[in-house]
C-alpha cells in the first residue's frame, strides 16, 4: 500500500442532507421505488425521493382509480427500510424536488377528513427522536413504538376527467416570458438568483 507524502483524510459528515444522509436516500428512493412498481397490477409511478431526514416520502404517481395512492402509500410505509414514517402522494405535474412545490400540493389538494391517515401502533426506525421509547437502551425490548402517517395529495384519477379538469393548473398565457428579459444587464445576477430560489430551475434559460 503507498499513499502520498501530504495524504488528505476524508472524513465522511453525517447528518440531515449531509453525505451520509444522501447516501441513504438514493438507494432507498430507488428500492422503494422498484418496490411500489409491482404493487397492485403495476401502478403508474413516476418517481420517488426521501425527504430530508429520511422518516419521509413522496411518491410521484398518477393513479388509475380513486383509492390507488392510499395502497401505494401503505406498501411505502411497509418497505424493506424502517425508516418511512410519513409518505406523501402527489401528481405528475408537482416537481418532489421542490419542497414549495410539495407544499403547495399539501395545501391545495388534501382534505384531511379524507385524505390524511394515521396508523397508529407501529414499530419505527430506533434513531427517531420524536417517537416514544419502549424499554431502555440496550434491552431487548427497546424500541421506537408510535405511529406512520401516509396524505394522499393526489387529484382525481384520468378516468374521472371533470373532477380532474377542476384541479388543472393555471398556466401563465405567455409562459416564455423570463423577468431577465425585462432587467438591466447589472441586475441580471440578482434577478436570477432569485427565480431560482423562488421559482426553480425551469424560469432559467
Amino acid at each position: 500500500m503507498t499513499r502520498r507524502h501530504d495524504a488528505i483524510f476524508k472524513n465522511l459528515q453525517n447528518g440531515s442532507e449531509m453525505e451520509g444522509c444522501v447516501f441513504h436516500k438514493i438507494p432507498m428512493s430507488a428500492a422503494i421505488l422498484r418496490r411500489l412498481q409491482t404493487v397492485g397490477g403495476g401502478p403508474n409511478i413516476h418517481n420517488v425521493i426521501s425527504l430530508p431526514g429520511i422518516f419521509g416520502l413522496v411518491v410521484q404517481m398518477t393513479p388509475r382509480s380513486y383509492g390507488e395512492a392510499k395502497n401505494v402509500l401503505l406498501a411505502a410505509l411497509s418497505s424493506e427500510y424502517q425508516h418511512p414514517k410519513l409518505v406523501i402522494a402527489v401528481d405528475a405535474d408537482v416537481d418532489i424536488f421542490n419542497p414549495l412545490e410539495i407544499l403547495w400540493a399539501l395545501s391545495t389538494r388534501v382534505n384531511p377528513q379524507e385524505d390524511v391517515v394515521v396508523i397508529p401502533g407501529t414499530h419505527n426506525h430506533a434513531m427517531d427522536a420524536s417517537l416514544p421509547e419502549l424499554g431502555g437502551p440496550g434491552t431487548a425490548l427497546w424500541q421506537r413504538f408510535g405511529s406512520k402517517m401516509l396524505v394522499d395529495a393526489t387529484v382525481p384519477p384520468p378516468v374521472d376527467a371533470a373532477k380532474r379538469a377542476m384541479f388543472e393548473r393555471i398556466r401563465p398565457l405567455n409562459s416564455d416570458l423570463r423577468l431577465e428579459d425585462f432587467a438591466a444587464s447589472e441586475s441580471l445576477p440578482l434577478v436570477r438568483a432569485m427565480s431560482k430560489r423562488f421559482f426553480g430551475s425551469k424560469l432559467l434559460h
